[in-house]
């Protein structure tokens, strides 16, 4: 901690901040303590334990986001994203809704909200997502929103195009992997 405290103090990171809690929170709740911190109207939200693997500019993204605004949500490829489509297809039976292509990104529809590093607004993470996944010590976004809330949602959709516009989640298909985890689901 106090070799990143040195880097955000010298600048070398860019105008940062390291927040601090005085107890353990989980992942929840302590980004929702950062999320009070955050000034601009985008958050780039990378875990401890994701590595970026490949440079991605992430101004298309946000251009994106501002032409379309039932873009909520961009999460960078992994593993688990790769030939998304085809695993919805042959695991659950569901033919994604029509990506989208904007900015010269391809946007795959995502029936899940990841925690794997993605980009979204801050006001939508303090409006929609963490008031309705009430999250409690220990908690994350990924289970209490993703699976808990949006995929039971999805997978009975009558009109899986309509309900998956309600949450607006995608991520952006560069035809490789963007991010790793290194500890757990890839």
């Amino acid at each position: 901690l106090d070799s990143v405290q040195e880097l955000c103090a010298s600048g070398e990171l860019g105008n940062c901040q390291i927040l601090e809690l005085k107890s353990c929170h989980g992942y929840g709740l302590a980004l929702s303590a950062a999320l009070a911190e955050v000034v601009t109207e985008f958050v780039f939200v990378v875990q401890h334990d994701w590595l970026l693997v490949k440079d991605v500019d992430l101004g298309p993204v946000v251009n994106a986001m501002d032409l379309d605004a039932t873009i909520k949500y961009v999460g960078l490829q992994s593993l688990t994203t790769l030939d998304y489509a085809r695993r919805m297809q042959l695991r659950y039976n569901l033919q994604l809704p029509p990506d989208r292509h904007l900015c010269g990104l391809r946007l795959v529809p995502q029936l899940l909200w990841y925690d794997k590093p993605h980009l979204t607004r801050k006001k939508h993470y303090l409006e929609v997502v963490l008031p309705e996944a009430k999250m409690g010590v220990f908690q994350n976004p990924e289970r209490r929103y993703g699976v808990d809330q949006m995929w039971p949602k999805l997978l009975h959709a009558e009109n899986l195009e309509e309900e998956h516009l309600r949450h607006g989640t995608f991520f952006w298909d560069v035809g490789a992997e963007v991010v790793y985890h290194l500890s757990g689901r890839k």
